[in-house]
Formats: structure tokens, sequence, C-alpha cells
């Protein structure tokens, strides 16, 4: 496909992007940063928040007419004082890790492909605390109380959490997943959750969108709360994703060169 685009300088796209292949040819490529970032954590707030407190088994339960005569509170949890950890602490981690330590009251721990500046480790957080580094993402996982995935996906991201990953987490342990679907192994966090190996799940992505894995359906019933990505499907989100869009459009046309690109092409020259 990138071969069949002669005249093509500027890209929008990025997802399912051969980026190398159109750095060669010239082409400039961007994604929409920034203004997605507080959309996607607060979708991921819910998530979290949700999957914690066993609320797809209550809206099951209220749904079948048992309101909450069987409701099992013993394994719903309360976020505040857990250990939240975050996989990639970009912008929509850094926005989602400052959300859940003030309003959740939650120790933040982060696995990335390069620590963060203590500025970065420390701004925003309640006073006296910072979003902990773990070199390792075993180190993360096996701390958590509820892990949360806000990577690009990438070939080295792909199925970044499978069987193994699952067998790390703690078993009350919840997974939620805003980023790329995936980055997740659905068919091992299908097994996982029904091994009981981990609590639950909160999803707005999944791996074959729009098709998800059959045994997802019957969990939504129980232990995964599901979303169809719509994380950043708001009025104010949208309009703010079009404009920068519209923007860096038009700079490109204008001058042959994008206000910005993605991540990959930093430091080239077109």
């Amino acid at each position: 496909m990138v071969r069949a685009m002669t005249n093509v300088r500027i890209d929008m796209r990025l997802i399912s992007v051969d980026i190398s292949a159109l750095s060669a040819r010239g082409i400039q490529t961007a994604n929409v940063p920034t203004v997605v970032n507080e959309a996607s954590a607060d979708t991921a707030l819910f998530l979290l928040i949700g999957a914690m407190r066993r609320f797809p088994l209550a809206m099951n339960e209220l749904h079948t007419g048992k309101f909450n005569s069987q409701f099992p509170f013993r394994t719903a949890s309360d976020p505040e004082s857990k250990v939240l950890g975050i996989v990639g602490a970009g912008g929509i981690g850094q926005a989602f890790a400052k959300k859940a330590a003030h309003a959740l009251g939650m120790r933040i721990l982060y696995h990335n492909r390069n620590r963060l500046s203590d500025a970065k480790e420390t701004g925003g957080m309640p006073s006296g605390e910072r979003m902990q580094y773990c070199e390792t993402l075993s180190q993360l996982l096996e701390s958590s109380d509820a892990v949360s995935l806000h990577c690009p996906i990438t070939p080295e991201t792909r199925h970044l959490i499978s069987d193994e990953q699952f067998s790390k987490m703690k078993r009350s342990a919840v997974l939620i997943n805003t980023a790329r679907g995936p980055v997740v192994d659905e068919a091992a966090m299908v097994r996982a959750l029904n091994a009981e190996t981990i609590a639950g799940v909160g999803l707005d992505v999944y791996e074959n969108e729009p098709k998800l894995h059959p045994g997802l359906l019957e969990l939504a019933k129980s232990k995964a709360l599901l979303l169809p990505h719509v994380a950043t499907l708001s009025l104010q989100t949208q309009t703010a994703m079009e404009a920068t869009c519209l923007n860096n459009l038009m700079h490109g046309l204008a001058t042959g060169k994008l206000l910005y690109t993605v991540r990959e092409q930093e430091g080239i020259r077109f």
C-alpha cells in the first residue's frame, strides 16, 4: 500500500501503519497527542472502580431481579490505599496516575520504556507522593492490586500480557485496558478469569474489534466490565481531536512540515 502512495507526503494515521516504510518514502505521520489524555484517563478510572467493586456482577443481579440479595461483597474492594500499576507512563498514563492518586487515594507504580524525570514522577501528585518506578514488568504485576495498560501497540507490546503475566498477578487483582486490544492476549485473559487467576477486568479495547472473544461476553455477567471503545467519544474530545488534526494538516500543507510527527520519526529530516 505504501508503494502505491506516490504523491502522499503526510499521513495522519498510526494504527496498522508501517512507520519505517512511510519514513523511507518521506511521508510524515502524525497521531493526536495530548488532547485525548483526560478523556482516556477518565474512562480508565470508571473501569477501575467498576472492576474492583464487582459492578458487572451487581448490574447482572439487578437485571435478573436479584437486586443485591446475593452480592458477594467480600470480593469487592475499595480502591483507597491499594496499589495501582501503570504500564506505559506517557501522557494518558500520567493523567490517570494523578486522578487515581488524588480521587481514590491509591499508591502508584509504573513501568515504562524509560524512567520518568523526577519532576514528572512527582508533578501533579499529592504532596509528598510520587509515581514509583518498577524496572521490570514482573515487579509491577506482582506488587499491584490493579494494573492499567497505557502503552502503544508495537511488535514488542503485542500480547505483552498473556498467560505468564497473568500468573504473576495477585488473585485479587484487576486488569484495565484502554490502550490497544492486542496488547492483551484475549484468550489468555479469558482463561485467567475463568480459573480465578485474577479477579476481574475493565476493557474499552479488544484484540479483534469489533468482535469480542465469546468468553468475554459471558464473563460480562460477573467479572468483565466492557465498553465498546468509547474512551474518546465525547463532544469536547472529538472536537479537540478534529481541530488538532486540521491545524497540523494545514500547517503541513502550507510549510511542507507537520507541527509534530509520531515518536518514531523524531530526528528525521523530511
